[in-house]
């Protein structure tokens, strides 16, 4: 393997450990920290200017239309900024020609986030009422870190408090990434 394969490989794991982290502080506090977004945006840089058949700028035109038309959706309280930011930032590491794909996975990785997110609020809507219902019967039985966890979401989503949509943006990159970084691994094949 090349020096040049196992940098990209490197970048490939730090943007998918990244968008990680993005999605779990999204859980916790629906924010996405700059610093994710960041380490997303160089390390897809980096991949472009390692990759000679693919130069860098019409990754960055690509990245910019993206921001600029999610940035529309976030003004218009349709997605959140840090969302469209993280996303554009993934868009850096891509070809333009693969743009389009990663945004409809992020999008159908999105629908299904929010299917769970539907169903998982009126089972934990459900859970909840039990579980008062238990405390004060004197059930006692306490739910831990899990429980609370569990707890706080379920109130989340009865106030319809928007979703973690970064852990959609984390679950498209690892669909995507994952097979390149296997095959890379075992040195079947790796790019470039």
């Amino acid at each position: 393997m090349s020096v040049i394969a196992v940098a990209v490989l490197l970048a490939r794991i730090t943007i998918l450990g990244a968008a990680a982290w993005a999605a779990v502080v999204d859980v916790r506090e629906r924010i996405v920290p700059y610093t994710t977004m960041a380490l997303v945006a160089a390390s897809g840089v980096l991949i472009r200017l390692l990759t000679p058949h693919d130069p860098v700028w019409p990754s960055v035109v690509g990245a910019l239309v993206v921001f600029v038309v999610l940035s529309l959706l976030a003004g218009a309280g349709v997605f959140g900024g840090g969302d469209a930011k993280l996303i554009a930032a993934a868009a850096l590491g891509e070809t333009i020609q693969d743009t389009l794909p990663l945004l409809l996975e992020i999008a159908l990785a999105g629908g299904v986030l929010a299917g769970i997110y539907l169903i998982g609020g009126r089972l934990l809507r459900r859970a909840s009422a039990a579980s008062a219902a238990a405390s004060s019967t004197g059930d006692g039985r306490a739910g831990g870190a899990l429980g609370r966890a569990l707890e706080v979401e379920a109130a989340r989503m009865g106030a319809r408090e928007p979703m973690p949509y970064a852990v959609a943006i984390f679950a498209a990159l690892l669909w995507r990434t994952t097979p390149e970084v296997v095959r890379c691994l075992s040195s079947v094949s790796c790019s470039p």
